[in-house]
């Protein structure tokens, strides 16, 4: 986690922490995400509220393209397969068989153009 993400989850259990002091939570395990409405307070958000959350709020920026949650994990991987071990990544992503990780390998464009440097160095 980078120091500003830790920062700004630092913050949100704060926050959370001092809602909790003031009204009572209907789920006492602590969630990050959690509503916040007297009716539902402190039950975590489910996956399909924040994906129709999401697609609205990209909607209203003006992006015509599908989204969902989980193409930010794609997203990830694509932003770091340069920067780390093909070992490394497979693992933050919790990757333990083949074949999942390979449908992340491909995201990465230095991978793509290895087959052509290849035959970029043979052809000097």
């Amino acid at each position: 986690m980078t120091p500003l993400v830790m920062e700004k989850l630092k913050a949100l259990m704060k926050r959370l922490d001092d809602v909790r002091k003031q009204f009572k939570f209907k789920v006492e395990e602590k969630y990050l995400f959690v509503y916040l409405e007297p009716h539902k307070r402190g039950v975590p958000f489910r996956r399909e509220y924040v994906n129709h959350h999401i697609k609205r709020c990209v909607e209203q920026c003006g992006i015509n393209k599908p989204f969902h949650t989980h193409l930010t994990r794609h997203t990830m991987a694509s932003l770091v397969a340069g920067h780390c071990d093909w070992k490394v990544l497979k693992a933050r992503l919790g990757h333990t068989d083949k074949t999942t990780s390979e449908i992340y390998r491909h995201l990465t464009s230095e991978e793509r153009l290895k087959p052509l440097e290849a035959f970029q160095i043979l052809e000097n």
